[in-house]
């Protein structure tokens, strides 16, 4: 049985900014998340990479073991494409109801596994919606796409280290 060595990686914001993105999002989106520089800590202390993920939380979730967080995390790096596509048909039909229910189930997906920043952009679109007020929707939609870029490539980095990573014996 392969065992967990406790390794805890940070991964700034500006590491993010600079690294390899494998992404199929269009150029300006990813032109944005370059841009993005370093961003000042937050009031708590949280550092950005802490606000985008956190990687206690899935390990907490997964009971420390790498291949649950392997597959929740393909789960939802897979998910958040399809809801994010189903979200934009949903604003552009007008369905304030469905983009709610939709943008909701997203956002437990996404705090449960500990995707802050992707899980606030969702709780705010459900907020909207909520209020029957969709006139933010694409510019929330955009700003969840530039949240999934990060969150893809904190994963990817995050993945690799795992998998570097001595096995105890």
């Amino acid at each position: 049985m392969r065992r967990r060595v406790p390794v805890r990686i940070v991964l700034p914001q500006r590491r993010m900014a600079n690294a390899e993105i494998n992404d199929t999002t269009d150029s300006s989106a990813v032109d944005a998340v370059m841009r993005l520089g370093t961003a000042p800590p937050a009031a708590d202390g949280a550092d950005a990479a802490t606000m985008t993920f956190e990687f206690a939380r899935l390990d907490d979730v997964c009971m420390h073991e790498v291949e649950i967080e392997r597959k929740f995390l393909g789960e939802l790096l897979a998910l958040v494409p399809q809801t994010i596509a189903r979200i934009s048909s949903l604003i552009a039909a007008g369905d304030a109801a469905a983009v709610e229910a939709s943008a909701h189930a997203l956002k437990g997906h996404c705090l449960m596994l500990g995707a802050n920043a992707l899980g606030r952009v969702f709780a705010e679109l459900e907020n909207d919606a909520q209020r029957g007020r969709l006139g933010r929707g694409r510019a929330l939609i955009s700003h969840a796409e530039l949240e999934l870029i990060r969150l893809r490539t904190l994963i990817e980095g995050y993945l690799d280290s795992v998998a570097s990573a001595p096995t105890a014996s």
